[in-house]
């Protein structure tokens, strides 16, 4: 993983929505990568979250035998950063209805 970068979200909030995301939201997951990069992923590939910040979301993917990093940034996606972490939930379920209308 790489080293995580000064932040507004502290290690707990984010260690809470990570392992929410991964547990609860991989298909959420799965559409990100297929709506806002170019990456594609089998959905029996490994896909999981690995951090959040005010900029955006760090995921990583097993693509040809081999795990890759994306950051996807909010401002891409949403068209602007989160300021804190009570914004990052509506943030990412924005991000779902966004990637299905790409996606379809």
């Amino acid at each position: 993983m790489s080293e995580r970068q000064p932040t507004k979200f502290d290690t707990v909030t984010v260690d809470r929505i990570v392992s929410h995301m991964n547990e609860d939201h991989s298909d959420a997951l799965y559409l990100y990568l297929s709506a806002f990069s170019n990456v594609r992923v089998d959905e029996n590939d490994g896909v999981e979250m690995l951090d959040i910040d005010e900029e955006g979301i760090s995921i990583r993917f097993k693509a040809d035998a081999e795990f890759t990093e994306v950051k996807i940034r909010f401002a891409d996606t949403i068209g602007k950063s989160v300021v804190d972490p009570s914004q990052a939930r509506k943030a990412l379920v924005d991000m779902v209805g966004i990637a299905r209308n790409k996606n379809t």
